[in-house]
């Protein structure tokens, strides 16, 4: 089964034929589809084929960059404030953020995850939890994404105030 070079089926020839067809428009013959019954064949320009098939996969494989963002297990909401507004600004961004409660010295892990749940409490207005809190070690973490129902909720109380 071989498909030229604008798309349209040849239909099934026989192999010497497709080279020949693909050699007199100065093209390639490139091996679409090798495990089915009836081989699928392209008449294709090799480097064109190539290049495009990268850049397909390029833009399948876009990841989300995590950062990860370290508190103490007695910290004052301030400070937890502070930090959340580069948390904020990195959620609208798009990416991924990583709330981390480090373990220091006699710190007790009631006071870890309370620290942890405040963290989240005051990040819900433009957060939500992506995981359960998780134990790493000797710390405690979890993964917050942006909210996107928030911009929608903020428009709507304007306007209801207005």
């Amino acid at each position: 089964m071989v498909i030229d070079s604008t798309g349209e089926n040849i239909g099934t020839i026989s192999r010497e034929e497709a080279l020949e067809k693909a050699r007199v428009n100065g093209l390639d013959l490139v091996i679409i589809a090798k495990n089915q019954e009836i081989p699928v064949a392209k008449i294709v320009d090799w480097s064109k084929f190539k290049y495009l098939q990268k850049k397909k996969q390029k833009n399948q494989t876009k990841s989300v960059e995590i950062k990860e963002w370290w508190f103490k297990p007695k910290i004052e909401d301030h400070d937890i404030l502070n930090k959340l507004r580069f948390v904020k600004k990195y959620l609208k961004k798009g990416g991924k953020v990583k709330i981390t409660v480090k373990f220091i010295r006699r710190a007790q892990y009631d006071d870890m995850r309370d620290t942890l749940n405040r963290v989240i409490e005051l990040s819900s207005d433009f957060s939500e939890p992506a995981s359960e809190i998780n134990r790493e070690g000797r710390n405690l973490s979890i993964f917050l994404k942006y909210k996107k129902s928030t911009v929608k909720e903020n428009e709507e109380k304007q306007s209801e105030n207005t």
